[in-house]
């Protein structure tokens, strides 16, 4: 309590059935990853929740150890109930201080990651921010399997702690894949999708790349609200799964703002055919809550050989000015650069 350090015990009965082996485990980068997380995005706030209510680690220190069940009026009291009573796991909240938007995971073992983010930062108008949601979380616990052996563990001991490793492996790969991923569509978010389309471009690889945003995306949330409007955004990050392939690179740019990198895409010609592809998709997308109102994409696209001596950043320029130049025709609509 007087130092902030969260440790946990992991122990197991030997064989003997009175020998016991423990290691303590420091949950301190947990609270700094959380910290990391929460500073990057203004008005937004990351912590760990147990299952009885407490906080395990949180973006304000002066939140660790308390019980959220047990408060009744504050922010975090109210999100707790709603996830350990009523297991709601993204929902909207409207508070004396503010109005926020909570996304939660389940993590194996019952605890629960959460981050919050204040909607009336995220839906500023005109601000074109990438906002990442993903709490990344990594917890690291050092298997010495050597100091069992060390102890003359039997065969059925050994194999018990070999499933751990296995459990606390698998945990560590989910971890991995919220670290690259987009916490709202489950497409890459923008750093691991920059990474990876510079990768391509440094090994020579060519094709198309696509920016893309939703036309009048804040009409939509002042209409009929910010849950609505993301749904917009769910139902366009599906029709660019339906659209594009496994090694193609798709990527949430930040608030309605897509990306993809179509890898071989060599011509105009071949272009074109998938961006249709792309609208036809789009155009068979229902959202009872909009009255059958149909939302529209602007497109724009930039062909590279791999050859040029291109960046993410210049090619992201080029697709970028071809967008705002296919916005001046209404509905779906797309234009190349160059």
């Amino acid at each position: 309590m007087q130092t902030n350090t969260v440790m946990m015990t992991v122990s197991d009965l030997m064989s003997d059935g009175k020998s016991v082996v423990a290691m303590d485990v420091s949950l301190d980068p947990l609270q700094q990853i959380v910290e990391k997380v929460a500073s990057a995005t203004a008005g937004s706030q990351a912590f760990i929740l147990d299952t009885s209510g407490i906080v395990v680690a949180h973006s304000n220190m002066d939140e660790l150890g308390k019980n959220y069940l047990e408060e009744a009026d504050s922010l975090g009291g109210a999100i707790a109930r709603k996830i350990l009573d009523e297991k709601q796991m993204q929902f909207d909240l409207k508070m004396d201080e503010g109005n926020y938007s909570v996304y939660v995971d389940q993590l194996q073992g019952g605890w629960y990651s959460v981050s919050l983010i204040d909607s009336d930062v995220w839906y500023r108008p005109l601000q074109r921010t990438t906002l990442l949601f993903s709490v990344i979380l990594v917890v690291i616990v050092v298997f010495l399997c050597f100091v069992f052996l060390r102890l003359n563990a039997k065969n059925q001991a050994l194999q018990r702690l070999h499933n751990r490793v296995y459990q606390e492996e698998k945990r560590g790969n989910e971890f991995q894949m919220l670290l690259e991923t987009d916490r709202m569509t489950g497409l890459y978010d923008r750093v691991c999708g920059e990474h990876k389309v510079e990768d391509l471009l440094a090994l020579g690889t060519g094709g198309m790349f696509l920016v893309l945003d939703i036309d009048h995306f804040k009409s939509f949330n002042d209409t009929y609200g910010h849950q609505y409007g993301d749904q917009v955004i769910l139902a366009v990050a599906d029709a660019l799964r339906s659209t594009f392939r496994a090694n193609d690179i798709t990527m949430r740019l930040g608030g309605d703002e897509f990306g993809v990198f179509a890898v071989g895409i060599a011509d105009r010609a071949m272009g074109e055919a998938i961006i249709r592809r792309l609208f036809d998709h789009l155009d068979a997308v229902e959202i009872a809550e909009l009255h059958k109102e149909k939302f529209s994409i602007s497109v724009g696209a930039a062909l590279c050989t791999g050859q040029e001596d291109l960046t993410f950043d210049k090619l992201y320029a080029s697709a970028d000015s071809a967008m705002y130049a296919s916005k001046k025709t209404s509905g779906n609509s797309f234009a190349f650069s160059g």
